[in-house]
């Protein structure tokens, strides 16, 4: 059986996890420890429990061999709907089936109180990223900057705004 929804027991040995305090959202630099939160409260976002490992070889299947049909992989790739973005990066990103697009790279991210992820990969070099956080953030730092930054780094040209969304 499930822990019970209020307190979840992490195994050992695991990183503190910190999200935002809501008590103070003027504050961005106050933050509260959210390790016993247990992760299932957020459905599928949370139910979930991985490592980065396990997010670098998604992302080699996303690339290489999708876990859905062709016709419907084809579709995913190519209906994108533009979505305005306010941080680092480029001015708008993509947003479709269970994907985003972020410059030329496809996959997405997660963020559920006490963590972030990202899953990403390059369809022109076959680059993947893969990031976890123990810390929510109010603008999702693994994604609109740490990602941004690295990848602007290790693949130029991979931030480029593209040109294909609806």
């Amino acid at each position: 059986p499930a822990p019970a929804p209020e307190m979840f027991t992490p195994p050992t040995p695991y990183p503190r996890a910190y999200a935002p305090n809501w008590a103070y959202p003027t504050n961005l630099n106050m933050s509260m420890e959210v390790t016993q939160y247990n992760p299932n409260l957020f459905g599928a976002s949370g139910a979930m429990t991985s490592t980065i490992a396990d997010l670098a070889i998604l992302g080699q299947y996303l690339k290489t061999e999708p876990l859905i049909s062709a016709e419907l992989h084809q579709l995913r790739e190519s209906k994108l709907w533009a979505v305005n973005y306010g941080m680092e990066g480029p001015a708008q990103f993509g947003y479709g089936l269970a994907q985003i697009s972020f410059g030329r790279m496809l996959g997405h991210n997660g963020s559920v109180p006490g963590g972030e992820s990202v899953c990403m990969y390059d369809p022109v070099t076959g680059t993947v990223y893969a990031s976890i956080c123990n810390r929510q953030t109010y603008s999702f730092a693994t994604f609109s900057r740490i990602f941004k930054r690295i990848m602007e780094d290790l693949v130029p040209g991979s931030m480029e705004q593209p040109t294909t969304y609806l």
